[in-house]
């Protein structure tokens, strides 16, 4: 689905997918202002066909990383469009302004079957309540290689807050890894 026209023409564009039966009560009180929007996308939504696939963990086309901009998302250039999707997956607006500071690892490095735990603070910067979704972005594998990897803490998959891990040693066999919980 790619929305570039709707997006450029439209005042807003509200995506409810499968509702159900409250669904419009629920979409009153976002538009009425009496709760404050804090969904996020399931996906990212490419800016036309020429795009698809696009999420943020593409794979490499082969074609180096450019240099002049230092970017791991542009690989390539499209000659008509921008490389970003149009919104990117966990891209979702809100009433209220959040921010997300502080990314802290509790230890910068660590054996390929360990856990990597961090910490982040995100901040209400408005008088009102509201509420915000955090994503977590690694580069990591289920078979764990040793190397340096990137996390990227934010909004969406977009986040430019980072901070590095090191893991010392390769596993060969893949980890089982238990449901994230709450630190």
């Amino acid at each position: 689905m790619t929305i570039e026209w709707l997006a450029e023409n439209a005042l807003a564009i509200l995506v409810t997918w499968r509702s159900g039966s409250m669904g419009g009560h629920a979409v009153a009180d976002v538009l009425f202002g009496d709760v404050n929007p804090s969904g996020k996308l399931p996906m990212s939504f490419p800016r036309n066909v020429g795009q698809i696939p696009v999420h943020y963990d593409h794979k490499n086309t082969g074609r180096p990383i450019d240099k002049a901009s230092g970017s791991l998302t542009e690989r390539y250039r499209y000659l008509n469009t921008p490389n970003s999707p149009l919104y990117p997956f966990g891209f979702g607006l809100s009433y209220r302004t959040f921010v997300v500071e502080h990314l802290q690892l509790y230890v910068p490095t660590v054996a390929a079957d360990q856990d990597v735990r961090l910490a982040v603070t995100v901040r209400n910067a408005e008088q009102r309540d509201g509420q915000e979704v955090v994503q977590v972005h690694d580069d990591w594998r289920w078979k764990v290689e040793a190397g340096v990897f990137e996390i990227y803490v934010g909004g969406n998959s977009d986040a430019s807050l980072k901070a590095t891990l090191t893991v010392a040693n390769t596993l060969r066999e893949p980890v089982e890894h238990p449901a994230a919980s709450p630190a």
